[in-house]
């Protein structure tokens, strides 16, 4: 089998655990949400979407592989402002805490950069900020008992990037471009979220997240180099999630959810030219169970999934086990 050099890029692996549904909080309500993940993967899928075994990029000593790990925490702060506005400051996925190649079977610190192709990877994700405004709901503008739909306009925050050079090799060979673990570039777009009651139990949920990154140059020691012109052009999300609440005890809801979700990236540009092939695809399901404890002194929510990866283009075929925990105050 053909082997590939390692790609790390966890902007394509971001869970949509803050994706939610079309719900808003109630006035005066914060909830704090907190979700730690670990990913693994020993294969990649390349420009034609064939799986292949993942090697680490020549600049290592040692070109055996067990694949690659990786353990991060996201979290999210988001307030009812009326009981159909919620804002929201949301950072997933968020920090890398640890990541590991297989390869040479030791720790790799957040800062320490994975070569592939277009990859690397680095430790801080960028922040989203928006509100979600209910337009049809219970509570909303326009009653309705059966639907809901939300908008949520926002705009991503660009985080520093890692300033760790590369290895001499690799930084001389131009069909090598760094990217770390978000596009640290600042991004406008807006979440569409619909959802549709077919029993007091059961909703099916549409999801769509679009963000649009304006071409501008990058910061000192960012992704492409010092003052580079960049065009990433856009993020696109599309997910189809049926969700089932259910009161099992009093104060007890049990929740079980199955989203599909795929995400696609547009070939990039470097200062006005287009890199072929680099464009971006991939699509997951990721089932996950939930508890949500209503009557304790502070409601907790809390959630196990698994995100299990179909296919996909130039994205690393990345296992990823998530818990989820929400924690809501009344102010």
């Amino acid at each position: 089998m053909k082997k590939l050099w390692i790609l790390i890029v966890l902007a394509s692996f971001v869970l949509p655990v803050f994706a939610d549904d079309a719900l808003v909080l109630p006035q005066g309500v914060l909830r704090i949400s907190i979700a730690p993940s670990y990913g693994f993967a020993k294969e990649a899928w390349d420009k034609d979407g064939e799986a292949q075994d993942i090697i680490p990029h020549p600049s290592f000593s040692n070109n055996k592989s067990d694949g690659v790990q990786y353990f991060n925490l996201g979290i999210a702060f988001e307030y009812g402002v009326t009981d159909w506005i919620t804002a929201a400051v949301q950072w997933t996925p968020g920090w890398n805490l640890w990541s590991a190649m297989g390869f040479d079977k030791q720790q790799i610190g957040p800062t320490t950069y994975l070569y592939f192709n277009n990859g690397v990877l680095g430790s801080f994700a960028d922040l989203f900020a928006g509100a979600k405004i209910q337009i049809i709901g219970k509570k909303a503008p326009v009653l309705n008992d059966t639907m809901r739909f939300s908008i949520a306009p926002g705009v991503k925050i660009p985080l520093p990037g890692d300033s760790k050079p590369a290895p001499a090799d690799l930084a001389k060979d131009e069909t090598h471009v760094l990217k770390e673990i978000d596009n640290h570039l600042w991004g406008l777009g807006a979440r569409l979220y619909y959802d549709y009651n077919v029993t007091p139990e059961f909703f099916v949920n549409l999801y769509s997240e679009f963000i649009y990154y304006p071409e501008q140059k990058t910061d000192k020691n960012a992704t492409f180099g010092d003052k580079t012109k960049v065009a990433k052009g856009y993020d696109w999300t599309i997910e189809v999630e049926p969700q089932y609440w259910a009161p099992v005890a009093d104060g007890l809801v049990f929740k079980a959810f199955l989203p599909f979700t795929y995400k696609m990236t547009p070939d990039y540009k470097i200062a006005g030219t287009k890199v072929p092939d680099s464009a971006s695809s991939i699509l997951s399901v990721t089932p996950a169970l939930g508890l949500f404890f209503t009557k304790t002194f502070m409601p907790i929510e809390l959630e196990v999934g698994y995100r299990w990866p179909l296919m996909g283009t130039n994205n690393t075929i990345m296992n990823v086990v998530y818990i989820l925990g929400r924690f809501y105050m009344k102010f």
